[in-house]
């Protein structure tokens, strides 16, 4: 033990004080326990040799004779990526055993260490970055004993965690454990999805029988309505850890999307920081330590954020008036009540056992009913097992305690000290002398500290809980299971008869009526939810390397181990040391590792005779007995002599090197060390506090402050659902600003587009209600011709109608996918909550009236609300003056509307009337798009009635017949179409000056026109009704089929186009066919076909960008005496710019060549190289 706990020097310095026996004669005259490694597969008789050897004798030398439940754990420890030699197997360890049976892992050459060297770099196998540590725990005793320690590189599959299963299970039944210990009655884990998926392939196999063993446990658990009764071979049950679900709870909470109760309202920190602060003794730095750790993992801080939600659960709010607060202390509340039947069990050591299951079984309805309504929890899985465990128990001894955890591994990284990294070889001897040591206090139980002074009042204490801490009567016979559960389904019954729950989801007996639905199968369909391969967001789970591109060996097979026993190797008879056989030379920084080079001061010299570093000084992976030395330790000059064994030797250029140092210095020459801090040493994580954020800062005076937004108050914005694009009302959930997240922000900021501000909420469910004291009939429904006039928009008159708010969230389908059934037809489609996230400048800020929903919309939908029945009102008309603006804005932002969000549509959005029709609709926009998807649809020009194709080369011919005063036999004139605004029921004239090439209307913000040149891409951004996606470059180019060239073009001598500092932004543009006009009215000093006289010449590369081809005029139907002659007043290529002009100070700029682009960006094809995107330029250079 001393040398176990305080290492050599403490036991050296006792063994002189004290008389204490040396290292030496510990090694003569002690066994230590010696656990077998896993070198390449699994080996059934590894864990035989490790059942005899870590559980076997060790209880039987502490009298431990009475049969118990085990519990079977399994977890990771983080391990040094290095190789190591293990002398019983002359074989390299520390490699993944998923992939090692791939390669020879012997080193009985020094070719072989190379082969291997190869085999790594190839990534054929790899370094073990974790050992996988299975171990086995007895219900109602303290002690871990593990059984079971692979090398892992965290590339496995759930059919690899199957093989380690069915392994661990077989030995235990093969080595006569279950009649000296006891059966297995569960597996626990840490809830990783691979193993997760593994667990319930194997353990919901068969349903439990009624019959032969099982008919007593049967008996107990039946009764417990909506249990799930499948179990594994045996009766064996899957399990969780319970420290890691509350970890996994928090890190839902902790998340941007957070948790989603009641009817689907999101909790997110942002949210529980404005509560959290109410509490006392918290302040705004310790609300951000609970809310944003530095370690995720910290359980102590995991369960203070859940007592601190329970605290919130039980405070006097007070008569909220507001909507919002109402359903956020109504959320709270429920969270509280579902956080508290989880966590009392575990940490309330009062409680008796039936209060522990009656609070579980609480726990256990209220998360089923939760995970049908929005599909974010569901943690039935270690219910289940204290249920079947409680069983169990109950037939195996009931006058027996009945303890709900079992403590896992508590002293494997003790025993590193101060360095709590290891590699492979070092693992398993500190697994070996934990055991040991746990021996020790098996014999001795007086001699262990144990936790005398752990405070239960401290969150600290949770950690450190054993069974000693607990004062409630356990006896397993004191509890009648099945009673606890229906009290605990009671508890849970009132609990949510008191929210917005819909009673559907929590009808309990009508629910479990079915066969195929249970608490872990919370639809029809037998879909276990548990393993859905979709992102868990509870797991915080770092990131890996990609998986190697190599083909896989299949799923290790159960094979004998070569090396049963770890007795070294027999020494043979020493003789004269033949001569060495050639070996190829290596290669050079191998050879420069092997060989010495005095002139190098930092090489260090490999000597052949140097024996191992001391492994307390050098961390080389060399075992508890090579570390042990003589007396007086002699230097090792050959590989001969006493207690040296010549196989742990290989021959290196005419030189013995030991395979130890191989190892290390040629197998894994790159290896770095990893941190001795947890955190540093996980791949991929961030830590949350890098970033700067402000949601936490609570400041009461800055969140009742005047001009204050802060989180959870509503506003308007546009959102868009296929081809339309209509008015949403949303709570908001978030605030960034530059991407920083904050819980307040002020109103005059939001809609500022420099603020670079992006609000994130849900999407309400509003129902348009006549107002109180209108003056119609109260039951005529709403409809688009009883609440719309004509003019509605333009009236003084204030609207009867108003938009309240009936309690729900837009939500979507949402397929959970299971393991059990492939069929696509047989997939459950449930409902999750939208999140939207929308830039400051598309919102409007919004003052809602609170009313009194149960008068205006009834009680039923005023309960689904909150639980005063208080909703939010906006007025009718109100929204739709909003809904014009946010349009304008959209266009005066460049936001055209396939860029604004979008949201599957649903009953809940867009809003409708009570006939069906959309209420708040955007029309341009929803024209636009409507027009973009038009390969559905038949496009019909509303100028001749005529259906096309193309809206840009039709909408050309037209505008360029008008040019030439071609008639034409139209319905509508080309530049004079009435233009519906928001409103359907109004219109407006326009002019007949430069006409959209989309639409063919003029005068109109929305058909303004840009062109972005970026690289090799161009694009056109426009918010014309009709504008469709182009490729530039053909359109500009033109064909045979589509002879129309009228694009947009960039006049360079408007000065608006030169903007200096950003070249790539959008310049304003004009079309090609409007250039003519263009040039008569805005640069009337220059030349132009409408105005030859003028006094200077226009620019070469001006008229190059607008010159209207005569070919393309025939072919667009121009008669021959109509075509202009052509313009002759234009400087050459290369000639320079006119005094006059500089006098006028017009810049130009060269014509830009980039390649064809569209705009959707991609790239021209072959053959079309020299092609330019014109820019009208006022300069003379080529």
């Amino acid at each position: 033990m001393t040398y176990i706990l305080g290492g050599r020097k403490l036991l050296y310095a006792l063994s002189h004080a004290n008389g204490l026996p040396s290292l030496r004669t510990l090694r003569n005259h002690m066994a230590f326990t010696r656990i077998m490694p896993t070198i390449g597969t699994i080996s059934i008789s590894d864990i035989l040799h490790n059942i005899r050897e870590v559980v076997l004798k060790p209880r039987a030398a502490a009298g431990r004779t009475t049969l118990r439940g085990v519990n079977l754990m399994v977890d990771e420890v983080a391990l040094e990526e290095r190789a190591v030699h293990f002398r019983h197997a002359n074989s390299v360890g520390g490699l993944c055993w998923r992939h090692s049976p791939a390669v020879n892992l012997v080193l009985s050459t020094y070719d072989s260490a190379l082969a291997l060297v190869k085999s790594l770099k190839e990534d054929k196998v790899h370094f073990a970055k974790e050992m996988t540590v299975v171990a086995a725990s007895c219900f109602g005793e303290s002690g871990t004993y593990p059984i079971l320690a692979l090398p892992t590189c965290k590339h496995v599959k759930a059919a690899d965690s199957r093989t380690v299963y069915d392994a661990v299970m077989e030995a235990w039944r093969s080595s006569g454990a279950v009649e000296k210990v006891g059966r297995i009655w569960s597996w626990s884990t840490d809830g990783d999805m691979v193993r997760r998926i593994a667990g319930y392939e194997a353990f919901l196999t068969q349903k439990l029988s009624s019959t032969g063993k099982s008919r007593i446990i049967h008996g107990t658990l039946a009764g417990m309505t909506g249990l799930n009764l499948w179990t594994g071979p045996n009766d064996v049950t899957l399990d969780f850890d319970f420290k890691h679900i509350f970890k996994r709870f928090c890190t839902l909470l902790r998340s941007p999307a957070g948790i989603a109760m009641n009817n689907g309202l999101i909790i997110n920190p942002t949210m529980l920081a404005r509560y959290l602060i109410r509490l006392p003794g918290l302040d705004t730095a310790a609300v951000h330590d609970l809310l944003f750790p530095h370690d995720p993992q910290d359980v102590p801080r995991a369960v203070q954020l859940l007592l601190g939600i329970i605290a919130l659960g039980e405070l006097d709010y007070g008569a909220a008036a507001d909507a919002n607060t109402v359903s956020e202390v109504d959320a709270l509340r429920l969270l509280a009540s579902v956080i508290k039947s989880l966590l009392e069990p575990f940490t309330n050591t009062a409680m008796t056992l039936t209060q522990q299951v009656t609070s579980l079984a609480t726990f256990s309805h209220l998360s089923f009913t939760l995970f049908r309504c929005s599909r974010l929890q569901y943690i039935q899985t270690m219910v289940k097992n204290a249920m079947f465990c409680l069983a169990k128990q109950q037939e195996l001894d009931p006058m027996s305690p009945f303890y709900l955890f079992q403590r896992l591994f508590g002293k494997l990284r003790m025993l590193g000290g101060h360095n709590s990294a290891m590699n492979y070889l070092q693992a398993i001897d500190r697994l070996g002398h934990a055991c040991d040591l746990q021996g020790a206090f098996m014999r001795n139980p007086d001699l262990e500290q144990g936790e005398r002074r752990l405070s239960m009042s401290r969150s600290e204490g949770v950690d450190h809980l054993t069974m000693k801490c607990w004062t409630g009567d356990l006896t397993a016979g004191s509890c009648h299971a099945a009673s606890a559960w229906s009290a605990g389904r009671d508890a849970a019954l009132e609990i949510l008869t008191k929210t917005s729950v819909s009673p559907e989801h929590y009808d309990y007996n009508a629910l479990f009526a079915h066969e195929d639905i249970d608490m872990l199968r919370p639809w029809r369909g037998g879909k276990y939810p548990g393993v859905d391969s979709g992102i868990d967001r509870s797991m915080i789970t770092p990131a890996l390397p990609p998986s190697p591109a190599l083909a896989s060996p299949p799923s290790p097979t159960l094979a004998p181990s070569p090396a049963p026993a770890l007795a070294p190797s027999p020494a043979p008879a020493l003789a004269p040391a033949p001569a060495p056989a050639p070996t190829p030379t290596p290669a050079p920084a191998l050879a420069l590792a092997l060989s010495p080079a005095p002139a190098l001061a930092t090489q260090p010299e490999l000597d052949p005779e140097d024996s191992d570093e001391d492994e307390d000084n050098q961390g080389d992976g060399v075992s508890f007995e090579e570390s042990i030395p003589a007396d007086v330790a002699p230097e090792l000059e050959l590989p001969s002599g006493r207690g040296v064994t010549p196989s742990d030797y290989l021959n290196v250029n005419g030189k013995w090197v030991h395979k130890q140092r191989i190892c290390r210095l040629i197998i894994s020459k790159d290896f770095e060390p990893k941190s001795i801090v947890r955190l540093l040493r996980v791949r991929g994580h961030t830590n949350v506090n890098a970033r700067p954020r402000d949601d936490t800062n609570i400041d009461p005076a800055v969140l009742l402050g005047p001009n204050t937004f802060v989180v959870g108050d509503p506003i308007l914005t546009l959102l868009r659902t296929e081809t339309k694009v209509s008015l949403a009302v949303l709570r908001t959930t978030a605030i960034h600003q530059d991407g920083v997240s904050r819980s307040s922000i002020l109103t005059s900021t939001i809609q500022n587009p420099a603020a670079k501000v992006k609000l994130t909420g849900q999407i309400l469910s509003m129902t348009l209600a006549r107002k109180t004291g209108a003056s119609d009939l109260a039951d005529q429904p709403p409809t688009s011709a009883t609440v719309w006039a004509a003019d509605w928009l333009d009236s003084d008159a204030d609207s009867d109608w108003g938009w309240i708010w009936n309690g729900e969230y837009l939500k979507v389908d949402s397929v959970m996918r299971g393991t059990t059934g492939g069929d696509a037809a047989d997939k459950v489609a449930t409902d999750k909550v939208v999140l939207v996230s929308v830039p400051g400048f598309l919102t409007e800020l919004v003052n809602p009236t609170t009313v009194d929903a149960s008068v205006r919309l009834g009680e039923g939908t005023a309960a689904r609300i909150n639980s005063m029945g208080r909703s939010w009102e906006i007025d009718d008309k109100q929204m739709g003056i909003v809904c014009e603006l946010l349009w304008g804005r959209a266009v005066e932002n460049k936001v055209a509307a396939g860029s604004i969000v979008g949201v599957k549509a649903s009953n809940a959005f867009p809003y409708v009337f009570d006939d069906g029709n959309p209420a708040l609709l955007s029309d341009i926009p929803t024209q636009q798009l409507t027009h973009e998807h038009g390969e559905k649809l038949n496009r019909v020009c509303e100028c001749c009635g005529q259906c096309y194709d193309n809206p840009r080369a039709h909408m050309g011919a037209h505008i360029l017949c008008k040019m030439r005063g071609v008639e034409q036999s139209l319905k509508k004139p080309v530049s004079n179409v009435a233009l519906a605004s928001c409103s359907p029921h109004s219109t407006a004239q326009v002019g007949d000056s430069l006409p959209c090439g989309f639409c063919g209307e003029s005068g109109h913000a929305a058909c303004t026109v840009y062109l972005k040149v970026k690289k090799k891409t161009a694009t056109i951004q426009s918010n014309c009704r009709l504008a469709t996606p182009l490729k530039y470059a053909f359109a500009e180019r033109g064909s045979v089929a589509t002879p129309c060239r009228n694009v947009p073009v960039i006049c360079t001598l408007c000065p608006s186009a030169l903007a200096a500092g950003n070249p790539s932004a959008a310049q304003p543009a004009q079309w090609r066919y409007n250039m003519e006009e263009h040039l008569l009215t805005a640069h009337p000093e220059y030349a132009s076909p409408h105005n030859p006289d003028a006094q200077q010449r226009l620019p070469h590369d001006v008229w190059t960008a607008m010159e209207i081809t005569e070919t393309e005029q025939r072919a667009l139907g121009i008669p021959p005496s109509q075509i202009l002659a052509r313009f002759a007043r234009v400087t050459g290529p290369d000639e320079g710019v006119d005094a006059a002009s500089q006098q006028l100070g017009v810049q130009r700029r060269a014509t830009v060549r980039t390649a064809p682009t569209t705009t959707t960006g991609r790239k021209k094809r072959k053959g079309n190289s020299g092609a330019a995107i014109p820019v009208a330029s006022g300069t003379g250079s080529k």
